[in-house]
């Protein structure tokens, strides 16, 4: 039977479904003071884990307290949902070799022994149980296989997003060795929760764990069919941020302002580097240039 030593399952709480929000009021118009059991006027409370990624509870940046969720049973599933199914097998481990549950599912019996490496499984496992496995490559272990599917229909992305998958190789090859989800992106690492995997063997360590990677080792990001049109969060109660303001929310704004292709540098301090970017990020979404970010801003930032 699988172990689970270290899960914090049982700990997770459970969010509102707020439901989608409409006539959002300008920027300019917007409250600042929306509050939260885990968000504060401070931001996000949490760690730094390093190269700009904070790690909360909930996590930080995509899952604040108002996540917009859908049935897995509707047309389209959300990353959020991939990505919280992922976290709660956090700290399973295999016993004995690559006996765990995610094997048992996959080839419909229980299997063991050095021939059932299972990192491709997990994944594939995360979105069979969700009743989305359409939404990945089909059924494979085997990394390449499923990267190939990826690249001949033209589905590798440059710049993941939480929920995409991301392909590895530690030995500077081109052919993936290993294979995880992404969570969380900074300028030069990820975040990724993978299966089979340890501090001693990043492809065949036996157990799921989050782990940060350098971007040197991701040799191609994939996007499985997730819901295009609809933002990753209800940002209602995101905080209007302008220059001056200082603090968590500003490092939230820097790195979705990164992700979007405006670089700054991540260090809390909404300045003229800042401003400049969310002025340019601004008028390219069709927004009013005005240097503020409110829920108009944020929600574009996440969409």
């Amino acid at each position: 039977m699988t172990s689970r030593g270290g899960s914090n399952a049982a700990t997770q709480r459970k969010h509102a479904d707020v439901g989608a929000r409409r006539g959002y009021p300008r920027d300019k118009d917007r409250r600042t003071d929306g509050r939260s059991d885990d968000w504060d006027e401070r931001g996000p409370r949490g760690r730094r884990l390093e190269d700009g990624h904070i790690r909360v509870r909930p996590r930080w940046p995509f899952e604040p307290p108002h996540v917009r969720r859908r049935s897995s049973g509707g047309r389209w599933m959300r990353a959020v949902e991939v990505l919280s199914l992922a976290r709660k097998q956090i700290g399973t481990k295999e016993r004995p070799v690559n006996r765990v549950r995610y094997n048992d599912v996959y080839y419909g019996r229980e299997v063991d022994g050095a021939a059932y490496p299972w990192c491709c499984v997990f994944v594939w496992w995360v979105f069979h149980s969700l009743n989305r496995s359409d939404a990945l490559f089909p059924k494979t272990a085997y990394c390449p296989s499923a990267l190939e599917w990826y690249r001949a229909r033209q589905r590798l992305v440059r710049e993941p997003l939480p929920g995409d998958i991301v392909f590895y190789n530690f030995s500077g090859g081109r052919e993936p060795s290993h294979i995880g989800i992404v969570e969380s992106v900074g300028p030069s690492s990820i975040v990724a929760i993978e299966g089979n995997t340890s501090d001693g063997d990043p492809t065949n360590g036996g157990m799921v764990m989050e782990r940060v990677r350098p971007r040197r080792v991701c040799i191609a990001f994939a996007r499985p069919s997730y819901a295009a049109s609809e933002p990753l969060v209800d940002v209602s109660e995101y905080k209007t941020l302008r220059k001056g303001d200082t603090g968590a929310w500003v490092e939230l704004l820097q790195n979705a302002l990164t992700l979007r292709g405006f670089p700054v540098q991540i260090d809390g301090e909404f300045g003229p580097e800042t401003g400049f970017a969310a002025r340019a990020f601004q008028r390219r979404s069709g927004i009013e240039v005005d240097g503020i970010v409110g829920i108009q801003t944020w929600g574009a930032l996440f969409s």
